[in-house]
């Protein structure tokens, strides 16, 4: 397999950046998951910064440990290890692969979505008054909607996208 080229870089320098719902503040080794911080060890942290970097792409065994491993003496079972503490806190499994998945002979990949901003989904509620003169009503409650922000940011993405293409014809 050819050298890596990467695509995207990952570091200190640009802030957080999220692995699927995962936070992960490269400069402070730590990943925030489902509302936990956990510390990751740096040379851990250099292996989830390659994959990023090579985001759906696989990337070799070899290339992993030469990036990670360079002042010490290359070994596959460091490796294995750091995907297995990265697995861990991600809330992956091997058998899965949602997150890191193994390609065989080959080394591994990244296959949860990588992003520099997060969208947040939007949860609010409208109210909306019922006003009734139903007597088994007697206490005029409210009815709440619960509306997806995901359908929000997406029309929004797609009528800043239209805009834009627009603009450009």
């Amino acid at each position: 397999m050819p050298k890596m080229a990467a695509s995207r870089h990952f570091d200190s320098d640009n802030g957080p950046f999220w692995i699927g719902d995962s936070r992960v503040e490269s400069g402070l080794c730590q990943i925030t998951t489902k509302g936990k911080t956990h510390p990751i060890e740096q040379q851990v942290m250099r292996v989830l910064l390659i994959l990023a970097s090579h985001a759906e792409q696989p990337v070799t065994g070899e290339a992993i440990i030469e990036s990670v491993w360079t002042d010490s003496v290359p070994n596959d079972e460091g490796l294995t290890q750091a995907i297995c503490k990265l697995r861990k806190v991600l809330g992956d499994r091997p058998s899965e692969g949602r997150i890191i998945q193994t390609i065989r002979k080959v080394g591994y990949r990244l296959v949860a979505p990588v992003a520099h901003t997060r969208v947040s989904p939007l949860h609010f509620t409208i109210p909306l008054s019922v006003s009734t003169m139903r007597q088994d009503n007697p206490t005029r409650r409210s009815i709440r909607i619960r509306v997806d922000g995901n359908w929000i940011a997406a029309a929004a993405l797609l009528s800043m996208t239209i805009f834009f293409v627009s603009q450009t014809l």
